[in-house]
């Protein structure tokens, strides 16, 4: 898997939020800790960037670790509003998770989850529930799919979309919908059609290779 570069200077597609394969019962959870997967695809943190009062994964988020667990949607008990009122003794997930606005810098300020409304996370599931799941970026409009539509919104989706990882946008039903690959190439790979040419074969074929080597 390559590093990923993201960049802003990008066009999206105006079918972006399009329905497209839905994962049902999708959950964002701090537990799904690909830590190695996060540095070796985006690289180090930025530089500077600080938490500051964003506080939305403290809340919106579900955690389940040995040590501390919390329901999706609910404040975590110790949220200090702002911040955390153990920040030196915060529990190992809290300081190992971070969302993708603390590892890129092409997005900006505004893109920060309570600002954007959209917290933006590598996922790798457990028992991942789709073929184009074990590791993917997933976004989770947590105040409603609206955040999805805006001209930021559109851009980050458009940008995520450049690389070579799935992408899955939740809503508030709990269902996860995938708006990368195409659906095409997600027919052509989980076998639901054929390739009609050279060229969609071996774009489904790299497709296919990615996902085995996230096994």
């Amino acid at each position: 898997m390559r590093v990923y570069k993201p960049s802003l200077n990008v066009t999206g597609r105006p079918n972006q939020c399009k329905r497209l394969d839905i994962m049902k019962h999708l959950t964002w959870d701090m537990d799904f800790r690909p830590e190695a997967d996060r540095e070796k695809i985006f690289g180090g943190l930025v530089e500077g960037r600080e938490c500051g009062d964003c506080s939305a994964c403290c809340t919106h988020l579900t955690i389940r670790t040995p040590e501390f667990q919390k329901p999706e949607g609910i404040a975590c008990e110790h949220c200090a509003n702002p911040g955390c009122g153990i920040y030196e003794e915060r529990f190992p997930v809290c300081r190992e998770w971070q969302c993708l606005w603390k590892h890129i810098g092409a997005m900006p300020e505004e893109a920060r989850p309570d600002k954007l409304k959209i917290i933006f996370s590598l996922q790798r599931p457990n028992d991942p529930p789709h073929p184009f799941a074990k590791l993917y970026i997933g976004g989770w409009a947590f105040d409603g799919v609206e955040a999805y539509g805006t001209e930021l919104g559109r851009n980050l989706i458009a940008m995520f979309s450049q690389g070579d990882l799935p992408v899955w946008l939740s809503t508030p039903d709990g269902l996860g919908h995938l708006v990368h690959p195409e659906p095409n190439i997600v027919d052509m790979v989980t076998e639901r059609q054929k390739p009609k040419n050279k060229t969609e074969r071996k774009e489904a074929k790299a497709w296919a290779a990615g996902i085995k080597r996230q096994l």
